[in-house]
């Protein structure tokens, strides 16, 4: 029997902004530990919250056991590592001081917004995972979120956009920048040059463009053969420009090295496609073990749960070029916020655009009126694919920008 122990620790303070003011302020620090028990066929587990705990919920994972969870997989073993990357930007009344700066700011230079957020967040999250077979993995991240809605205040919408940064570094001048570059661009109201095909940027962290990626890289969806990329692997799919990456680099993604079964990828990462040749999708041990797949580290579990496949951050292949480079000295639309939108169950893609900006790769020029986007999975990371920009959206991010060729028209 191998007892393994799985443990998160969040310490965090949020600040909350209602009004262009900062309204709330809440701290928690919380942890939360799952045992998990292995007889060589099953698992059981438990769990509790806080330091107190252990004796009980040992006594019920093993009772556990007898359930029948079926878990035939070795865990880890014999591996031993810590990685910790950032620190603690500011003491809590620090933090607090510099949001209402920041907030203050905001209200005074650009008072035809309304600002809110639902938590200005710093963080220093833990997960460590060891057991009695010598495995000791620890995982300690430090990082800022701070994200800011605005709306005009004569919009009658919820929000009409946002700014935003998560990362280990912060810098309130580069961060104003970027602020002030959306903001202005908003307030400046200009015309779509022309219908039709053009260049249209996403920022890679941005979840619409990503769900069907997301979606035919579920195993369980592979393995039944109802993916596209199902019994398609090593074939070339999409541009060679286009590679798609689970990653577990912490200072990219801000996730763990290890997963949750303590597996650890080489050089960090998993190649899902690479070169637009499909690879594989993403496995924990269960699905790599049951279709023959390769192992991708991608388990995640609550505290006290059973390990589950689970995607992460996709990251993607840069081009190596600025996005300045990559539309050469053409302009784009810039997509903040797209919502409504969804893919075809064979790839097609549309959305309304409620917020965009004309791009040249260095400024936002102007606001652009309400949008509709077109193309196709196979088209946008195909032959109509640009690539991804090595330079970041903002100075502090590790998103970067997507670009690819679209139908463009106004609603």
């Amino acid at each position: 029997m191998i007892v393994e122990k799985y443990r998160v620790n969040s310490d965090e303070i949020s600040v909350k902004a209602a009004g262009s003011e900062i309204s709330s302020v809440r701290k928690k620090n919380i942890t939360k530990t799952g045992i998990r028990v292995y007889d060589g066929k099953h698992v059981g587990v438990s769990g509790w919250l806080g330091e107190v705990g252990e004796k009980t919920a040992l006594t019920r994972a093993k009772a556990a056991l007898s359930g029948g969870i079926d878990y035939p997989f070795t865990p880890a073993a014999k591996i031993k590592d810590s990685r910790r990357i950032g620190e603690k930007l500011f003491d809590d009344s620090g933090f607090i001081l510099e949001m209402e700066s920041l907030a203050a700011w905001l209200k005074k230079e650009f008072p035809q917004f309304i600002f809110s957020s639902p938590g200005l967040k710093m963080e220093t999250s833990s997960v460590s995972l060891s057991n009695d077979t010598g495995l000791d993995l620890r995982s300690e991240i430090s990082a800022a979120g701070i994200e800011f809605l605005y709306k005009l205040k004569t919009s009658g919408s919820i929000m009409d956009g946002y700014f935003g940064h998560v990362g280990k570094n912060w810098d309130m001048t580069a961060y104003k920048n970027y602020a002030a570059g959306i903001l202005s661009a908003h307030l400046n109201e200009i015309a779509l040059p022309a219908e039709g095909k053009m260049p249209v940027v996403f920022s890679t962290g941005d979840g619409l463009i990503l769900g069907k990626l997301i979606r035919e890289l579920n195993p369980k969806i592979y393995g039944s053969g109802a993916s596209l990329f199902s019994g398609k692997s090593g074939h070339m799919l999409f541009s060679e420009k286009f590679s798609v990456f689970h990653s577990r680099n912490m200072e990219n993604i801000f996730l763990p090295f290890f997963d949750a079964e303590g597996t650890i990828p080489e050089h960090g990462q998993f190649a899902f496609i690479k070169n637009g040749i499909f690879i594989s999708p993403y496995t924990d041990k269960r699905y790599a073990a049951q279709y023959g797949l390769p192992l991708t580290a991608a388990a995640e579990a609550d505290y006290d749960g059973i390990p589950q496949p689970s995607i992460g951050r996709l990251e993607f292949g840069r081009s190596g070029k600025t996005i300045k480079e990559l539309l050469g000295g053409r302009k784009a639309v810039f997509v903040l916020i797209a919502s409504g939108g969804d893919y075809t169950p064979d790839g097609g893609f549309g959305t309304p655009v409620q917020t965009s900006f004309l791009f040249d790769g260095e400024k936002l020029l102007g606001r652009l009126p309400e949008l509709q986007l077109k193309s196709h999975l196979n088209n946008m990371f195909g032959g109509d694919f640009i690539g991804v920009s090595e330079d970041p959206v903002m100075p502090l991010s590790t998103d970067r920008y997507l670009a690819a060729e679209m139908e463009v028209r106004r609603l």
